[in-house]
């Protein structure tokens, strides 16, 4: 930290500032937005877009694994699959 003396004024006004913005992405948008950013050798340039874009790729997920266990109740799965069990 740069400046330590403002350590506490700076965590106070970060977390007023991003709690807003945060909520309405949710936890696995964040989550993954920082995955992705995670790299060695770089500064992190953080984009409410990209957050916003995570989101929507996590809410495709989630709503395709609602799909498939719904229409997979009572079904069973082979042991080992082959093309013929793909059509």
């Amino acid at each position: 930290m740069m400046q330590p003396q403002l350590m506490q004024q700076i965590e106070k006004h970060t977390r007023s500032l991003f709690q807003k913005v945060f909520r309405g992405f949710g936890t696995d948008a964040l989550r993954f937005t920082f995955y992705s950013l995670a790299s060695t050798g770089r500064d992190i340039k953080f984009d409410i877009g990209r957050m916003e874009g995570f989101r929507n790729f996590c809410n495709k997920i989630w709503n395709a694994a609602r799909y498939v266990m719904m229409n997979s109740e009572g079904k069973t799965v082979p042991e080992s699959l082959s093309l013929e069990h793909c059509s």
